[in-house]
């Protein structure tokens, strides 16, 4: 026995049209909501790479202002290097501050340590000094090569770094 189709050919094709309309309807519904979802993902990665390029930022220039006072200080510092007792040599040499730096260095003896404090102390007292005064942080005997390791802050004057030496 053969199929009868009671349903007329044009309305089986309007039907096929409109059931493929409905899948296209559907099929761009949900690239729309994927191209949402990704367009979002861009914004926040973007997002966050201007918040990691601020922070970069912000540490290039606070890198750079360091660099500026460690520049101040090497040329301010050359004072400490007629103050050094024969023997003394510096290692470290960093400034943490406007008004503090930290040395470090080796001496032959406790003897040498202790004269090297004396002549900061002395020229302390001056006014024409950048030292406020010394503190002595760590010292340690390196019996290896018989010598006593010494790390120290020296505490400066206000704006003793500053280019026009103003106090």
């Amino acid at each position: 026995m053969e199929d009868i189709n009671l349903i007329p050919g044009e309305l089986r094709s309007q039907r096929a049209n409109e059931e493929r309309a409905k899948s296209l309807l559907i099929v761009s519904v949900v690239l729309l909501i994927v191209s949402f979802i990704f367009s979002g993902g861009v914004y926040v990665y973007k997002m966050l790479l201007e918040k990691n390029i601020a922070e970069i930022s912000y540490q290039v220039t606070s890198e750079e202002e360091k660099i500026k006072n460690l520049a101040g200080v090497e040329s301010k510092m050359m004072v400490l290097g007629g103050m050094l007792p024969e023997g003394v040599s510096l290692t470290e040499l960093s400034s943490e501050t406007e008004t503090k730096v930290a040395i470090g260095g080796i001496t032959p003896s406790y003897n040498v340590l202790a004269e090297l404090i004396k002549n900061i102390t002395e020229d302390a007292k001056t006014s024409a000094s950048i030292f406020d005064y010394p503190e002595l942080t760590s010292v340690s005997l390196k019996e290896d090569i018989n010598r006593i390791e010494f790390s120290m802050n020296l505490f400066l004057k206000k704006d003793a770094l500053k280019d026009n030496g103003a106090k």
